[in-house]
């Protein structure tokens, strides 16, 4: 498991100390059961088994079905996890999310993949909420034909957010 980070969420981790490899979290219940059933093939993509998917009308390039993992594999932690009272909690979801995503594609596939995830913090401006913190987590395969395309070396041109990424 490679790990890459942008310097925000090596900020992040790092004020908080946490070391989210050895972490163990408990996943919500909603989350636990999208990694127990696993994924499913379709049309040379791998998704999420038991999630609804728009049309995905013509699927012609790698690029095009990268695209669409990365688009349909998109899972935001806040919408899944129970009331927190510090968002690092849903970066600590996320994270142990994204570990057991990555653990269960590599059990099942030969193909390597990309799990990407970012993670921002409520920003005030003016006592209004300016920027609602989450976290999200998602997928896709990586595909070579086009990986020069979709792949990001630089993670620190996400000002905004922290991001981890793991192949």
């Amino acid at each position: 498991m490679k790990i890459r980070t942008n310097k925000i969420m090596e900020r992040i981790l790092g004020q908080k100390s946490y070391e989210f490899v050895k972490e163990i979290v408990m996943l919500p219940a909603e989350l636990e059961n999208l990694v127990t059933l696993g994924f499913r093939a379709e049309r040379d993509c791998i998704l999420f088994k038991n999630v609804d998917y728009f049309g995905i009308g013509i699927l012609d390039s790698d690029f095009g079905k990268t695209a669409y993992e990365d688009f349909e594999n998109h899972i935001h932690i806040d919408n899944n996890s129970l009331d927190v009272i510090d968002e690092f909690e849903y970066l600590k979801v996320g994270l142990e999310f994204a570990k057991r995503i990555y653990a269960k594609l590599d059990s099942l596939f030969r193909n390597q993949f990309r799990i990407i995830v970012s993670y921002s913090e409520t920003i005030y401006e003016n006592e209004e909420i300016n920027t609602y913190g989450g976290c999200v987590v998602r997928f896709y395969m990586i595909r070579s034909s086009c990986d020069d395309k979709y792949r990001v070396d630089d993670l620190d041109k996400y000002e905004d957010e922290g991001v981890l990424v793991i192949e």
